[in-house]
């Protein structure tokens, strides 16, 4: 039996403009402003139709964590299924911008999934990164490198031999991704590899 989390309507996230002040256009977003965190993870790839039997396996890895976007435990709770299932039903239907209830639901209350397929679902089309097709998706690859080239700050986390050549410095972002591409909405380090792979591993369709 699967568990659909949260009751609230969708809205879909389109910006309203119009005139403000001087004539200048402002873009009012639906979606941080009025639709749920369940709204806002749908849209952006997550399932939050969680099958009985999973609810265990998300509540394991949620206990194993130390302290990133965990839920908060008060006095007489008990840390069971009923527990998290309770917290995700009350935290998908907050205002989608709530980012600490946001970033807490996507890990604890939707489908336990890879990166790759949340960003397929969530309108992001994934790069190739199989090492025996080095001409699949070659000119938005080097068009990466060429970004990743100039942000010091993300070359600390997606390391390049820059010396190489080219096909070489391509198999390497391309390894890279395919790990990141790997990493599951349970793991540790998820909200970094998210952003990562939204920035250097796929191009938003």
């Amino acid at each position: 039996m699967r568990m659909a989390i949260g009751t609230t309507k969708i809205v879909s996230g389109i910006a309203i403009t119009g005139l403000v002040g001087g004539g200048i256009g402002a873009g009012v977003s639906l979606l941080n402003n009025y639709s749920t965190v369940k709204s806002r993870l749908t849209l952006e790839g997550f399932n939050t139709v969680v099958a009985d039997n999973e609810w265990d396996v998300i509540l394991a890895s949620h206990n194993e964590q130390q302290k990133t976007n965990l839920f908060a435990l008060a006095s007489g709770e008990k840390k069971d299924k009923a527990w998290l299932q309770k917290k995700c039903e009350e935290a998908l239907n907050k205002k989608s911008n709530d980012e600490a209830i946001y970033k807490s639901a996507r890990q604890w209350c939707t489908k336990t999934e890879v990166i790759g397929v949340i960003l397929e679902r969530g309108k992001y089309t994934v790069l190739n990164t199989e090492a025996n097709q080095p001409d699949k998706n070659k000119e938005e690859w080097n068009k990466k490198l060429t970004k990743l080239n100039n942000n010091n700050e993300a070359k600390k986390k997606i390391t390049i031999t820059w010396s190489k050549e080219e096909a070489e410095k391509i198999k390497e972002i391309k390894a890279k991704c395919r790990e990141i591409n790997a990493v599951k909405n349970a793991a540790q380090d998820f909200d970094e590899k998210f952003e990562l792979a939204k920035e250097w591993c796929s191009i938003k369709a």
